[in-house]
């Protein structure tokens, strides 16, 4: 199997990034995930865990046990939250402790301060307490830890893995190899060993591809690219097929609200007036699926009124706004930030320069690789507009993004993700409200009075959701691309 990149971190509580899912999912296993039909699926736990008012209670399988047959209890979930009290303080703020029965360790409750619907977003996975805590207790931050622990040191490493596979080598920037763990709790995989091959760059894993290097695709393939990989298979009549879905990956634009003009509201009304949305849908092609929501057409959230884009074109009007503005009298070079690790991105970004230079602004565009554009630009609020993704969490439309107190800053140590650097008290009041709703048609109402001060404010502009683009071997069956921030290797043991 190939993908693209390699993942920063093999911790399963600290996974951020699709690669990091894809792997971790193979070797460690939590309390349950959403499927590729978004049902709710027990894993670790005996069945799928209940609410009782702000109290989740579960039962961990009496089978499931660490690679080093360790048993898997309360205190590896205890464990796993107490690497993200510690090291990630959003996380103080979901959960208030963990507990387990007297004389069951076992069987768990998670007290939250809030009831949550997405348990499964909140509570950390578990980390192996015999090896993991006493590292936690040893470091002072989450780059120290994150060097000291067994997972980074060595991930091949007995007592790491819970899932249908462990590691059994690993070789930085080149490859990881995983077996058969031979004391999961679940069905035995059928396959007995998985590589993964890491590239550097699209092209990278379309010359593995053809080459026959790898018989999978996991990640990072754009429609472009599928249509080279499809001449491939036809050419060189390989026995493989390519598998699309839409995702939860929304491409948007995100305004930096504490930039000169692009604080202005007119300025960022007369960017989204110059957007033509035939014109986007035939940039975008076959690697996305227009939108004005934020939440995905398959989430029980989602509302029809907000599924079409929110922009349009009105050259008129956007060059009477940036009058109105005054940056004419006064003009800046406006920076467009985009990744430059998909071709999708860059043909947008440069669309949007040309429309946004025809009506009289100065733009620039500056492509970074993502963890650059993530990890320092947009955190460190460096730019004015940027172009990037989020995925959002199944039934919960992701207030981080939007929490005026999640906005990163130099006194909080860079920690938060509302880039826009957006503050709205009405907002942000319906997106708690809706947060500790459980009820569809409740939190549908909260999401309403939300979505009129977003439009209204334009901290973001949706453009589209993300096709996701597999290649897997032709006769594979039990596979299915999935939508959301969940990854298709939970279902590994049913691959064939």
């Amino acid at each position: 199997m190939g993908m693209v990149l390699e993942p920063n971190s093999l911790n399963p509580a600290f996974r951020a990034t699709v690669e990091e899912g894809l792997v971790n999912s193979l070797m460690v296993r939590s309390l349950a995930h959403f499927n590729s039909k978004s049902e709710l699926v027990p894993h670790l736990a005996i069945s799928a865990p209940q609410f009782k008012k702000n109290k989740l209670e579960f039962e961990i399988r009496h089978d499931a046990r660490w690679d080093d047959e360790t048993p898997v209890t309360c205190a590896d979930f205890q464990t796993g939250l107490f690497s993200q009290k510690k090291f990630r303080s959003s996380s103080i703020d979901q959960i208030e402790k963990i507990e387990s029965a007297i004389g069951n360790s076992k069987k768990c409750s998670v007290h939250f301060r809030k009831r949550k619907p997405i348990y499964t977003l909140y509570l950390p996975p578990p980390l192996p307490t015999h090896i993991e805590k006493s590292k936690i207790e040893a470091s002072e931050n989450e780059i120290e830890y994150l060097k000291k622990t067994q997972y980074g040191l060595d991930p091949t490493f007995k007592g790491l893995a819970n899932g249908p596979y462990k590691i059994s080598v690993y070789k930085p920037g080149y490859y990881i190899e995983l077996e058969r763990n031979p004391v999961f709790y679940g069905h035995k995989p059928f396959y007995d060993k998985l590589q993964i091959r890491f590239y550097n760059s699209l092209q990278g894993i379309m010359n593995a591809f053809s080459s026959q290097e790898i018989d999978m695709i996991l990640s990072g393939l754009t429609a472009e690219r599928a249509e080279e990989i499809q001449k491939i298979i036809t050419e060189k009549k390989l026995k493989n097929k390519i598998v699309s879905r839409a995702s939860t990956k929304l491409i948007h634009l995100e305004f930096n609200m504490k930039r000169k003009y692009i604080s202005d509201l007119k300025i960022r009304q007369a960017m989204s007036l110059l957007i033509d949305p035939k014109e986007l849908a035939k940039i975008v092609g076959g690697d996305g699926e227009l939108t004005g929501s934020l939440a995905h057409p398959t989430d029980p959230n989602f509302m029809t009124e907000y599924a079409q884009p929110k922009y349009k074109l009105d050259f008129k009007k956007a060059v009477q706004l940036i009058k109105e503005s005054g940056y004419v009298k006064d003009p800046v070079e406006l920076v467009l930030t985009y990744n430059s690790e998909n071709l999708d991105r860059e043909r947008v970004a440069v669309y949007l320069h040309n429309k946004w230079t025809s009506a009289g602004l100065k733009v620039f565009l500056k492509k970074q690789l993502k963890r650059v554009l993530i990890g320092e630009t947009v955190k460190k609020g460096d730019f004015d507009v940027s172009v990037f993704s989020w995925s959002q969490p199944k039934l919960q439309i992701n207030r981080s993004f939007f929490n005026p107190t999640n906005i990163p800053s130099e006194a909080n140590q860079w920690q938060g993700s509302n880039y826009a650097r957006w503050e709205n008290k009405i907002a942000d009041e319906a997106m708690e409200k809706a947060d500790e709703e459980y009820d569809i048609k409740k939190i549908k109402t909260q999401l309403k009075k939300f979505y009129i001060e977003f439009n209204k404010d334009l901290p973001w502009l949706p453009l589209y959701f993300e096709n996701r683009i597999t290649v897997v071997p032709d006769s594979f069956i039990h596979y299915t691309v999935f939508p959301d921030w969940e990854s298709e290797t939970y279902e590994v043991e049913s691959w064939r």
